[in-house]
């Protein structure tokens, strides 16, 4: 486990190794408990939004401020259009946001945008405000989930991933998703790998990289981490992808 010193951000750059080790030993430890527990199902027969609350476990335990599903930052204007500003309820959601050590609180552009326009309909209008508690978006890092595996349980029985293939394109979706939000600074998608043998995450991981080079969207080599899990369904190895967008 990667030392809680290690973990603090650098002149405004996240170290993503870290967030990438906070996040398998969660994953590590549930399996772990699984394990011990005998459970039938592992890791890899969850579904995707199951395992998010895991990895948040496991970024909290190394000193991070976690948040889930929070909407995103840059969108401002309603959907519909009978809004000025969209409620949070319209806005899409960003699977886990993750704070700088020793913050807890992140500040919405949008609610602060929607408290000013409330508060220009009063009396109150020039009064000064005092500033909000926690960090902006641009000091946060976002992150969506995707997961899949080789393997997967259909009805009790293990069989091949017929989708398996189809989180590529996921991936993609999802990081084009952050990197067009202008409210945000350090993003990635990060992926979550069950598959047969450690090679084969490795070799897909930089399939996918280049599979969002081809369709446009720029994207760091993927930094990866990975450790066995017990083979229940055909799967032997979680790997972990962090897809990073370029800042």
């Amino acid at each position: 486990m990667t030392p809680i010193m290690q973990t603090r951000r650098l002149r405004g750059v996240w170290e993503v190794h870290a967030l990438l080790d906070a996040a398998a030993d969660g994953l590590r430890r549930e399996e772990a408990r699984l394990t011990r527990a005998q459970e039938v199902h592992g890791l890899d027969s969850r579904d995707e939004t199951s395992l998010h609350p895991v990895l948040a476990t496991g970024l909290r335990r190394a000193g991070f401020g976690v948040l889930l599903e929070q909407p995103y930052p840059g969108q401002t204007a309603s959907p519909s259009g009978r809004r000025k500003r969209a409620i949070r309820a319209e806005r899409e959601r960003c699977d886990l946001v993750v704070l700088p050590l020793g913050v807890r609180a992140l500040i919405d552009p949008v609610e602060v945008l929607v408290e000013r326009d409330a508060a220009e309909q009063t009396l109150f209008a020039q009064t000064p405000k005092p500033a909000p508690a926690g960090v902006c978006a641009e000091e946060a890092y976002w992150i969506e989930v995707k997961a899949t595996g080789q393997f997967e349980p259909v009805d009790g029985v293990p069989v091949p991933n017929r989708a398996y293939a189809s989180v590529a394109s996921r991936c993609v979706a999802d990081l084009r998703k952050l990197t067009a939000d202008p409210c945000i600074g350090s993003a990635g998608v990060l992926l979550v790998l069950f598959t047969t043998e450690r090679a084969a995450a490795e070799h897909d991981a930089q399939m996918i990289a280049h599979r969002c080079l081809d369709k446009g969207v720029g994207v760091r080599a993927p930094v990866l981490c990975s450790f066995e899990i017990p083979d229940r369904i055909g799967n032997g190895w979680c790997t972990l992808a962090m897809f990073e967008r370029p800042v």
